[in-house]
């Protein structure tokens, strides 16, 4: 299984699975002209893709619930957010097993949202805002307060926390999505998580995505780089 992020930011996200059978996008969130362009980066003509699960709009019931769509079945895990039925997507390679979940547009990490995060081989994770720089950034205080409540969007050390608890032997890629451009950089989501991360030994690939270009492809279930190799870094691939 082949996961790209196609573009993740404030102004809209897309990633792209695929195996040898199927392709999913979760999220479709630029023009399609744009979108067009992006999965040409990939390889994949827009018409082979056999769905789109969308999770600010859950095209499933907002209740963790299942599907099986060609070789994927994705298990889907309500989040907290003020949009309208927000949800997290866990996708499984029906053929290989392997797992990739999707998690951003996000408060607060729940105890449901901590346990569909167990066991995966990678990781899209929000890494928003960091916390100083929302401080002293261009926002009002009451925005300030929604993005940083428990409705609003993860920061990088709420990141950190919870990549953190979902390390284990297989989880080989983290990325970190939907990077605020006012209030984040790419290093300074990276150094955050990554400090976070090293003390639990990750030995794994840490990624920051970007809004205006493809990163990827992520090979996932691929291996890791090696028991004894340090944990990776990059600002894209």
């Amino acid at each position: 299984m082949n996961l790209w992020v196609l573009g993740s930011g404030s102004s809209g996200n897309a990633v792209l699975i695929q195996t040898e059978r199927s392709r999913i996008l979760i999220d479709a969130g630029f023009a399609p002209r744009v979108l067009k362009q992006r999965l040409a980066v990939a390889g994949v003509p827009p018409e082979s893709i056999e769905a789109v699960i969308v999770t600010l709009r859950a095209i499933l019931t907002p209740r963790k619930s299942s599907v099986v769509i060609g070789d994927f079945h994705l298990e889907t895990v309500p989040v907290s957010h003020d949009a309208n039925e927000p949800i997290a997507v866990i996708v499984t390679s029906i053929a290989e097993g392997t797992r990739a979940g999707i998690v951003y547009d996000l408060g607060h990490v729940t105890e449901g949202v901590s346990r569909a995060l167990d066991k995966l081989d990678i990781l899209v994770l929000e890494a928003n805002h960091d916390e100083g720089m929302l401080r002293t950034g261009p926002y009002p205080p009451s925005l300030q307060r929604r993005i940083s409540g428990n409705f609003g969007h993860l920061s990088n050390r709420a990141a950190g926390r919870t990549a953190s608890q979902s390390i284990h032997s297989g989880l080989n890629n983290i990325v970190l999505a939907h990077l605020s451009e006012k209030c984040n950089d790419p290093r300074t989501a990276l150094d955050t998580v990554g400090e976070a991360l090293r003390k639990v030994r990750f030995k794994g690939r840490l990624t920051a995505s970007s809004q205006d270009r493809v990163v990827g492809p992520f090979c996932v279930g691929a291996g890791s780089p090696g028991s004894d190799a340090p944990m990776q870094l990059a600002l894209g691939i």
